[in-house]
């Protein structure tokens, strides 16, 4: 018996859960002459029990829920002087867990290593999830042997409440040669696509630099690749008039006025254009996937897939554009050479910018060619370089269209002026090819170490495919993944950083 508040119980609380039925007696005072008691369960209160005279009462709990019991003893007829009490907590759990799988059969090659707990969930009402305390019983199952194997799962509550489920696993026959086999015919398949791209873009830069020495046919018969393309952007440029129209997409589309001169684009408007039907593919794409799982795409998967597809442009075309800036500071010195010798034949600066565009065939020709365009549209000389500076963003251009604006409002020698600048690059390419000479074997240094770790993840991914797997089946191990990729990525930049030296 326990004594609470001068009142005697026999089992005043009961904290932890049970699965068993908890009977509660109860004994009033001599002095009681009634008393009445009020079940919680749940937090609701049942309608009140009454009881004439001191009799001991006895109060069984059968269901699974949490329990209080409230009492109140009169001493008097007119029932005004009375006392209630508050036992402590019953907590009753007859509920058994859960047990789920997340395949209905599991698919084993023969001589691969599995963990029989990445397929189960435990959940349970009271204790939520337990899928730690889960027992798992192998003592019938040989993965040695080809067939169909039942594994049972245990799983008991903290109220001592136990569910069994059975899980099969079957173990397939594994031929690791004709695996390797298989995946070495893949990845060769995929070095001959990648061959035949790399040989087909070596060519067309081999047709280029010939071109101006050769007469070409008076009608060139188009390949399908470019044909595609030029059905492709027939659909392309009526979407971007269209889109045109909106005043909120034209600011957008200033932004890439820099890719229209380096990439041949119509209008800035055509890469918004791009990038909006790149995302309607890419979530089109997405979509089918998930529709040949028999699985439904979520909100967020919507989402992820529409970003994706917008924002792969850009990555693309910025990729592009540092080539494209490499090859525009490649050939400025080039630029220099003709600009000079032009004035030196008595030409102005407008009539040099124009024989440039003409006599140079390079990606530089394409930003005189706009400059020499935006001349006849009524642009200022200084607005013109200006904008040139800061489409390519190159020091070097910055360097020339700041002499060009100063001799342009102030006067000068340009000859000697185009010699000095001509002298200065000049002697800045030596320097850098001279950089690239001493720095060769460390830069090859910096690409082994940077491609060894992949190449040695792709071995051994390719020899144990299961050998990875612990990075991602438990929270420690995604951490631990995220960690390694941060101090990878950190060791390249580190490297990069050390390796860079600026001219």
């Amino acid at each position: 018996m326990n004594f609470i508040d001068g009142y005697y119980i026999n089992l005043a609380s009961h904290e932890e859960f049970t699965k068993d039925d908890i009977i509660i007696d109860y004994q009033p005072e001599e002095s009681t002459i009634k008393f009445t008691y009020t079940i919680i369960k749940d937090g609701k209160r049942s309608e009140p029990f009454s009881i004439e005279g001191n009799n001991l009462v006895r109060i069984v709990l059968k269901e699974t829920g949490q329990y209080k019991i409230e009492f109140t003893n009169y001493y008097s007829v007119d029932g005004l002087d009375y006392k209630t009490i508050m036992t402590g907590s019953y907590n009753i759990d007859k509920k058994a867990p859960i047990v789920e799988f997340t395949e209905d059969e599991v698919e084993l090659r023969l001589g691969e290593d599995i963990d029989l707990t990445d397929y189960v969930v435990a959940r349970d009402n009271v204790d939520g999830d337990i899928s730690h305390l889960v027992e798992i019983d192998t003592n019938n199952a040989d993965f040695k042997e080809i067939g169909k194997h039942s594994i049972t799962y245990r799983v008991t509550d903290s109220a001592d409440n136990t569910t069994y489920n059975t899980l099969i696993v079957n173990v397939v026959p594994y031929n690791k040669t004709q695996a390797i086999l298989t995946q070495v015919t893949v990845i060769g398949i995929i070095a001959i696509v990648l061959l035949v791209i790399l040989s087909y873009y070596r060519s067309i830069v081999l047709e280029k630099r010939i071109s101006r020495f050769s007469i070409s046919p008076k009608f060139k018969k188009s390949t399908i690749f470019e044909r595609f393309i030029k059905v492709i952007t027939g659909m392309i440029e009526p979407f971007a008039d269209w889109l045109s129209k909106s005043a909120l997409l034209e600011r957008y589309a200033n932004r890439y006025e820099r890719y229209q001169v380096a990439f041949h684009e119509k209008s800035s408007m055509m890469i918004v254009a791009k990038k909006i039907l790149s995302s309607i593919i890419f979530f089109a794409l997405s979509l089918l996937v998930v529709t040949l799982k028999l699985e439904v795409m979520n909100f967020v998967e919507m989402i992820l897939a529409l970003l994706i597809g917008f924002y792969l442009i850009d990555f693309i075309y910025l990729f592009k554009y540092q080539f494209y800036r490499k090859n525009v500071e490649n050939d400025l010195l080039q630029a220099i050479i003709v600009m000079k010798n032009a004035f030196k034949s008595g030409n102005s600066l407008i009539q040099s910018i124009e024989i440039v565009s003409e006599e140079i065939d390079s990606d530089i020709a394409l930003e005189f060619r706009r400059m020499k365009l935006e001349l006849s549209m009524g642009l200022t000389l200084n607005e013109v370089f200006e904008r040139f500076a800061k489409r390519v963003n190159i020091s070097e251009v910055s360097y020339l269209v700041s002499s060009l604006v100063i001799l342009n409002r102030t006067g000068g020698n340009i000859i000697k002026v185009f010699s000095s600048i001509e002298k200065t690059l000049m002697n800045k390419k030596k320097i850098r090819l001279e950089l690239q000479a001493l720095t060769a074997s460390s830069r090859i240094v910096m690409y082994i170490l940077t491609f060894l770790p992949i190449v040695f993840i792709s071995l051994v991914a390719l020899i144990s495919p299961s050998y990875f797997k612990p990075f991602f089946d438990s929270a420690l191990g995604i951490l631990l993944l995220i960690l390694a990729l941060a101090i990878y990525l950190l060791y390249i930049c580190i490297v990069k950083k050390i390796m860079k030296v600026k001219v």
